[in-house]
């Protein structure tokens, strides 16, 4: 049996189609936002400025890229060559630390692809480029996350846009576009939330149908926080400061078996403090493994 060790994620802005699901479009086609219809454009949400060359494509149209599949649903988002798309989050709360996340791919034809920016009020006094980055990676979607900022009000202007380097990249260059999320950084102070709750049922013994399940979480601060055991399902404390946290839980059932327990691993850092970011998959959400019963959280 197997393990998953659940990590309770701090609630963040969303992105309203971040996968770009909408305008549901047929299959195997593409459409730029200034030839959709306007039920179609307000389905999608986002807006697209000039050059209107922002659109969304769905499994598997031309423009894909070698048969590449949308990594999040069956469309993604494209910009060719110089283009943007925007719409406008709300929910921040003032004085937290977020971030942009996204998985990105550049175009087949055009190895190279085109530049990607992530802006915050474009156009406006608060304007801020949160991410530059001219080598979007061929080929092959990738998650890439933006520098951390701290939230000043309580809606941004997202806009994600190709400028192709100010205009020194040509060609046929497009770069694809998905799963767009806000993602807000664990820090000292923040409730962390952990759950045994997905653990497949317990091993069983010839005698009896089924074990009664045992929980033991212990705690291990390396700055010398003293933080309770717990014997309950679900587990959960407040790291205090920074520093290297090993969070242990033991399951066993009424025979002594114990299961299968499987690592994760995420960053927390000090208030408002650090830009770090993990970028492997969901910020926040550590990728499972199975080589040995603790979770380290490092407090950096």
């Amino acid at each position: 049996p197997a393990l998953d060790i659940g990590f309770a994620t701090l609630a963040a802005p969303t992105v309203v189609n971040g996968g770009f699901e909408t305008a549901v479009l047929d299959d195997n086609s593409f459409k730029y936002f200034a030839a959709m219809s306007p039920s179609e454009q307000a389905a999608s949400v986002w807006s697209t400025g000039t050059p209107a060359t922002a659109g969304i494509t769905h499994n598997t149209s031309t423009i894909q890229s070698g048969g590449i599949l949308a990594p999040e649903g069956t469309q993604h988002a494209l910009l060719n060559t110089v283009a943007n798309v925007t719409q406008t989050v709300g929910g921040f709360k003032v004085g937290e630390p977020y971030a942009v996340s996204l998985l990105t791919m550049a175009r087949q034809l055009a190895p190279f692809g085109s530049d990607l920016e992530i802006v915050l009020d474009l156009g406006l006094p608060t304007e801020s480029k949160i991410l530059e980055n001219d080598q979007v990676v061929f080929n092959t979607f990738t998650r890439v996350t933006s520098n951390r900022f701290l939230a000043t009000k309580e809606s941004y202007t997202l806009t994600l846009r190709s400028p192709q380097n100010a205009g020194s990249l040509t060609g046929d260059r497009s770069t694809m576009i998905d799963d767009v999320r806000i993602v807000r950084q664990a820090a000292e102070g923040d409730l962390l939330s952990f759950s045994a709750a997905n653990l497949l049922p317990l091993p069983t013994s010839n005698e009896t149908p089924l074990g009664v399940r045992t929980y033991l979480w212990t705690v291990a601060a390396g700055n010398g926080q003293v933080i309770p055991n717990a014997a309950t399902e679900t587990f959960s404390f407040t790291p205090r400061d920074e520093g290297q946290y090993t969070i242990n839980l033991t399951v066993t059932d009424t025979f002594g078996v114990q299961t299968i327990q499987q690592t994760k691993q995420l960053i927390v850092n000090p208030a408002h403090a650090s830009p770090y970011f993990s970028l492997e998959g969901d910020p926040f959400v550590a990728v499972a493994g199975v080589q040995s019963p603790r979770v380290r959280i490092f407090l950096t």
